[in-house]
């Protein structure tokens, strides 16, 4: 961002810097900023979430570390929601329990296991802004900004964003999640291109390089494990692209767009080189993302729009509701490089052969794995 605007910024973070350091002793990041905005650091001071006010910290009777791409913990065991999930998983509710006892455990997508198009709405409690994904020249999210609010936000995701309140201390969450302190927090693993803008309205160019996220070096630094194949940047898989934006004033949040699927065919720019290769292709780079074969993808059917955002789905028959959601998603379009070849990711052997689940199933380990014939082999 440049111009007026970005000073407008710069004195605005400025400002609540002073406010937070006044009232909490610590400062805040820009990094904090990408993930919440200024409103969302403002939110934070004006409810005393720096005090003694808070709920009980989320804690994780067992944790375990994971590659997807970077380092880092997830909770073993029961998924509370999908930050707990490797990338290219999604948190689901087991069907047999009630829903407070209800087990949870981490999937690929699937028609019943979707990612929500409200998330951005229902993460940060607020009203709809016009967003949509233009595709006939240029390949960009176009958005305008909400009478009231200063500054846009965009992002586009490599997995679900999940919001959870942030604690006193860096890194940790509250076990309540409540709207007006919520924040993305799975940001540095899951966004791979962003933009803030002070403009009225304008778009998200998902082809301009100069738009790719870089999440902390403390995040970055690889760290290459004996054994594992994802010991390095990279092997992780995705569910979908994901781009959407929201809008905040002086002091909170107050609009967002429904999240919209972008199908990597469509030539956005390789971000981050999570991609093997710029066509979607395998050669020459195994175990990174690649775009399945329709044969391995599903079969094409009907398509149709998603409401507000006026998103088309690439494949399988979708519709639209009331509200916007779609009825029913894509089938799984990603895949990873095996061998030259473009396999299809995996929780379970199930999901490799089709077979339907007998009994109890045992996943891979690590979560998450790339199907090696009939058979799930894990990535991690």
């Amino acid at each position: 961002m440049c111009g007026p605007g970005a000073q407008r910024f710069r004195d605005d973070f400025a400002t609540i810097s002073r406010r937070q350091k006044a009232e909490c002793g610590t400062l805040p990041t820009m990094q904090a900023v990408r993930r919440k905005g200024l409103a969302g650091i403002t939110a934070v001071l004006c409810l005393a979430a720096c005090g003694s006010d808070q709920s009980d910290i989320l804690k994780c009777s067992e944790s375990k570390v994971i590659f997807d791409p970077y380092k880092r913990k997830i909770c073993a065991g029961p998924c509370r929601d999908s930050i707990d999930c490797p990338r290219g998983t999604l948190c689901t509710k087991s069907e047999e329990e009630s829903d407070e006892e209800s087990v949870r455990a981490c999937e690929l997508r699937s028609s019943d296991l979707q990612i929500s198009r409200k998330t951005l709405l229902e993460g940060f409690g607020v009203q709809a802004m016009t967003g949509k994904l233009e595709t006939t020249e240029a390949l960009e999210f176009a958005w305008k900004r909400p009478e009231g609010a200063r500054y846009v936000q965009c992002a586009l995701f490599a997995c679900a964003p999940v919001f959870r309140s942030a604690a006193e201390l860096d890194g940790e969450w509250l076990v309540e999640t409540s709207a007006a302190t919520a924040q993305i927090a799975n940001y540095d693993y899951c966004v791979i291109a962003d933009k803030l803008s002070s403009e009225p309205e304008g778009a998200f160019n998902l082809r301009d390089p100069d738009m790719e996220y870089r999440p902390p070096s403390a995040v970055t630094v690889p760290e290459k494990v004996d054994g594992k194949k994802c010991g390095i940047h990279g092997c992780a898989p995705i569910d979908e692209l994901l781009v959407g934006c929201w809008a905040y004033d002086d002091t909170r949040i107050v609009a967002a767009t429904n999240l919209t699927s972008v199908d990597f065919t469509l030539g956005p720019h390789n971000y981050g080189q999570i991609f093997a290769n710029s066509d979607g292709g395998c050669a020459g780079d195994s175990l990174r993302v690649c775009v399945l074969e329709m044969t391995e993808a599903g079969t094409t059917g009907e398509t149709g729009t998603t409401g507000e955002t006026g998103e088309t789905g690439e494949t399988g028959e979708t519709g639209t509701t009331e509200d916007g959601e779609m009825q029913q998603r894509p089938p799984l379009l990603y895949g990873i490089c095996y061998e030259d070849e473009c396999v299809r990711p995996c929780v379970y052997d199930d999901d490799c052969s089709g077979a339907l689940p007998e009994g109890e199933k045992t996943a891979v380990t690590g979560g998450i794995g790339f199907c090696a014939g009939m058979t799930c082999q894990s990535l991690q």
